[in-house]
């Protein structure tokens, strides 16, 4: 179960749900217009509870709590736990596994109309983010890299936040970053996940947010980040990640 061929076995199995031309020009126009693509179903039953055990035990021996503003993007908040990269790389098995599969990045290769390589930056390769309190929330920000890939894990009902935000084609003006700037002049598109949803969001130019999340409400999901060959030689500030991982 906990090898690559198996877990390739089982994407390619769920994938072929998008394997339809008409299915796929869909997911690749929604992620133009919209700035995301949403895969329903994508990690089905046996992958995603071994999936699911998986981030709890890491977030019980390695999660880290962060609640802080995010300076270099309009003080926006960070209230959540996660897992880095480098504790993921050394005690699981199911995500690196997940980043490594061949199956996985041809298919939001397909989607996304480009080739992926593996991040260079290796702290964004894959994290576990999880919102367990109430107010809990990854605020609204851009990433560093084009694409990004979210694989829902855990999730609350609809009524109690923890929901995505997208507002496409909005640049993060790095030296006067505002927020309002872009909401006030922008539509904002927003959806729920389900367990063993994915999504693939183009998130350098699309703002974005989780919602807070109310109290008892919980959520877990693993993000993954492939980059675009086009980035591989890139000189790319790292300064967010580093805050938030450091």
């Amino acid at each position: 179960m906990n090898t690559i061929s198996s877990i390739d076995n089982q994407i390619n199995h769920a994938a072929n749900q998008y394997k339809p031309p008409s299915n796929t020009e869909k997911l690749k126009y929604s992620l133009k217009e919209r700035g995301f693509a949403h895969l329903p179903g994508l990690i089905e039953k046996e992958l995603l509870q071994a999936l699911r055990e998986e981030c709890h035990r890491l977030l019980g021996s390695h999660g880290i709590e962060r609640d802080f503003l995010m300076k270099q993007t309009a003080n926006t908040p960070r209230r959540m736990v996660n897992v880095r990269q480098q504790d993921i790389s050394t005690n699981g098995k199911i995500i690196p596994a997940l980043y490594k599969s061949e199956a996985m990045k041809h298919l939001f290769e397909e989607i996304a109309g480009c080739q992926f390589m593996p991040c260079p930056y290796k702290p964004e390769e894959f994290i576990i983010n999880a919102l367990f309190k109430s107010g809990n929330t990854h605020g609204w920000h851009w990433d560093d890299y084009k694409y990004g890939i979210v694989f829902a894990v855990e999730v609350p009902e609809k009524e109690n936040g923890g929901y995505v935000q997208v507002v496409p084609n909005s640049r993060w003006n790095r030296q006067r970053p505002s927020v309002e700037d872009v909401l006030f002049d922008s539509v904002i598109h927003s959806f729920r996940l389900e367990p063993g949803d994915a999504y693939i969001i183009r998130t350098d130019t699309s703002m974005h947010r989780v919602s807070e999340i109310n109290d008892g409400a919980k959520r877990v999901v693993v993000n993954m980040v492939w980059a675009a060959a086009d980035e591989v030689d890139r000189v790319v500030d790292h300064s967010t990640m580093e805050e938030l991982f450091s």
